[in-house]
């Protein structure tokens, strides 16, 4: 019986850190300010970036791949190639207005990883396609600016006291589907931003869920 007990309560536990939580109001500076502050988490521009990629599938499987992704916030469209880390690429595909994918080997060569991947690629270098709702306080003290996306699903910006931040992204039944973490090695900020993570950890929450730990190699702006 303290078995099942404890297992309930642990269960309650999971599901109440996997909805959309409530919000409690900011002070009106900060709230006025949080909206650009939201913002600047996101590249502008046209950038090349080159991240090392732990990929942690279901039952534990691990992979090693690198990635270098080609992002323009202008059109929000993307261009991704994941390379063994031998330099063979094993997977090749672009996203502007539609998905396009150049190549793909096994077990990459799945139209539904594609759209995931780009689906990812959108949630962490993007802004969130709808408009902001609402912005408050979270249950942990984080201030947090939430877009309401055509679609219906809730993406949460959550930014922390230290300026690091996090990006929750819930379906239109408020239960939590993906996270991304962002980590820094710098601890100080010139505030004019974009803030290119160290190490980025996004994770889906599904049933099929898994983990892409992602350490920049270089960020690189480009002009055309």
């Amino acid at each position: 019986m303290k078995s099942l007990c404890l297992s309930l309560c642990v269960a309650s536990i999971l599901i109440s850190c996997s909805t959309l939580p409530s919000l409690q109001p900011e002070d009106r500076t900060v709230r006025e300010e949080l909206p650009q502050t939201c913002l600047r988490l996101f590249p502008s521009g046209k950038w090349q970036l080159v991240h090392s990629i732990e990929a942690v599938m279901p039952g534990g499987h691990r992979g090693l791949v690198m990635g270098a992704t080609i992002i323009s916030s202008q059109d929000k469209s993307a261009h991704c190639v994941l390379m063994t880390m031998e330099g063979l690429v094993v997977f090749d595909a672009q996203f502007d207005q539609r998905l396009v994918i150049n190549r793909a080997v096994a077990p990459f060569d799945n139209e539904d990883f594609a759209a995931g991947l780009i689906s990812d690629i959108q949630l962490t270098f993007f802004m969130p396609d709808g408009p902001l709702v609402e912005t408050g306080i979270d249950p942990d003290g984080a201030s947090v600016c939430r877009y309401l996306n055509p679609d219906g699903r809730i993406v949460d910006l959550v930014i922390e006291a230290d300026h690091t931040w996090h990006i929750r992204q819930y379906t239109a039944q408020q239960r939590l589907s993906r996270s991304v973490d962002a980590f820094f090695t710098k601890q100080e900020f010139d505030g004019d931003g974009p803030y290119f993570p160290d190490r980025l950890e996004l994770k889906a929450h599904d049933v099929a869920g898994y983990t892409l730990i992602m350490d920049l190699v270089e960020a690189v702006p480009l002009t055309k």
